[in-house]
This record gives C-alpha cells, sequence and structure tokens, in this order.
C-alpha cells in the first residue's frame, strides 16, 4: 500500500465507513475506531481491519508524523491517501502533542 499526496481528492461521505482515531500521547499507539456505516459483514470488517493495521505499521511514532508533515502545529498538518481493493483510506496528520496525533478515515470505493 503505497501513500500518495492527493490534497483535492473527492471522497463521497455516504461511502464512509468510519474513522480510527490514533495518538502517541504516552510514547506509545492508542486508538479507538468509531463505526458510521454498520452493515458491514464479518468479511469486510476484517478486510478494513487489515487495511488499517497496515497502516498503522508504517507510522511507528509522534516524531515520524513530525518528519512527514514538516515540523509541529496545526498549520503543518497533512493529509494522504492509499487504497487497496475494495477501500480507500484518507489519513489525516496533526502534529500537536496535545491533540490526536492522526485520523485514518476509510470509504468504500
Amino acid at each position: 500500500m503505497e501513500w500518495t499526496l492527493e490534497p483535492e481528492k473527492e471522497l463521497i461521505i455516504e461511502d464512509k465507513i468510519g474513522h480510527l482515531r490514533c495518538d502517541f500521547y504516552d510514547g506509545s499507539l492508542s486508538n479507538s475506531w468509531f463505526d458510521t456505516h454498520k452493515e458491514l459483514n464479518k468479511t469486510q470488517r476484517t478486510k478494513v481491519g487489515t487495511g488499517l493495521v497496515r497502516i498503522i505499521n508504517q507510522i511507528p511514532d509522534y516524531d515520524f508524523i513530525v518528519d512527514l508533515c514538516g515540523g509541529e502545529g496545526l498549520d503543518k498538518s497533512t493529509n494522504r491517501f492509499c487504497s487497496d481493493e475494495n477501500f480507500i483510506y484518507w489519513i489525516n496528520f496533526i502534529p500537536v502533542m496535545d491533540s490526536y496525533h492522526y485520523y485514518v478515515h476509510v470509504y468504500t470505493k
């Protein structure tokens, strides 16, 4: 899964499955999943989970986010998009220490 910078990517809100909220506040990853589309079957949920794990594994710590964004601050927030055969993932990086550090919004293709 490769990330590409596509700041003008158009996503249809009705196609949103949910989002994962992540932070490294104490140095380790904490995250929470929020469903917006509960009609997914077990196979689809497994595929979403697999995609999220692949993304999480590529983001080792807060310093990685700061480097990716080119510094700290809300004005340095950066978006990345990637996809697999079923879903589009919009990763919103927020390099601010007292905030959630990234959100992964998941959409059906």
